[in-house]
């Protein structure tokens, strides 16, 4: 049981960290939390269609991976405590998502979308070294976290907010977890 506390308390710390380092950087960079970093509220019209465009992908990305067989998401321990399960979803389904789109379609895409590679590149090398972090996984598994990279690098881009990549993602995880305590 010590482990998995151990264990959690790292999951809470590591999102924590790199919101941290985030915010340090572009305080020292100078750079806009607003135009930068994309913390500003999205329009409602692009909030209802990229959250209607992102169920519409979980869906059809369950039914892809259904189809070819992919091993579902793994249970949780039923060792766990309660304890432990909440830390573990403020973790993963809520710090974890805010501090990877920060410090992803936040601050690299606002870097990598001023050079020549425009917002196509930011895009497109987010979500291939975002995926490239979830290496533990199975290929197919990563080969549909690019993809999710791409459509939240999308929601960025037209919703000039960070916050509606972050709200996606999280629902995603959000999901994820709820499959692992179901199984």
């Amino acid at each position: 049981m010590h482990s998995e506390v151990t264990s959690t308390l790292l999951k809470l710390a590591l999102p924590v960290l790199v919101i941290a380092f985030v915010l340090a950087v572009s305080k020292r960079r100078h750079l806009s939390w607003k135009s930068d970093l994309g913390l500003t509220r999205p329009a409602r019209s692009a909030i209802a269609l990229w959250i209607a465009a992102w169920i519409s992908w979980l869906i059809v990305s369950e039914l892809l991976f259904a189809f070819l067989g992919a091993e579902p998401p793994q249970p949780w321990s039923a060792d766990f405590s309660r304890l432990v399960v909440v830390l573990r979803i403020i973790a993963i389904g809520l710090l974890g998502p805010f501090s990877e789109e920060l410090l992803m379609r936040g601050i690299i895409f606002s870097r990598i979308r001023k050079t020549r590679l425009g917002s196509a590149g930011a895009i497109i090398i987010c979500a291939a070294v975002w995926a490239s972090m979830h290496y533990r996984y199975a290929p197919l598994a990563i080969l549909l976290i690019f993809l999710d990279g791409i459509m939240l690098g999308l929601a960025r881009y037209h919703s000039r907010s960070v916050l509606l990549p972050v709200f996606m993602h999280a629902t995603g995880n959000l999901f994820s977890i709820y499959q692992s305590l179901s199984a």
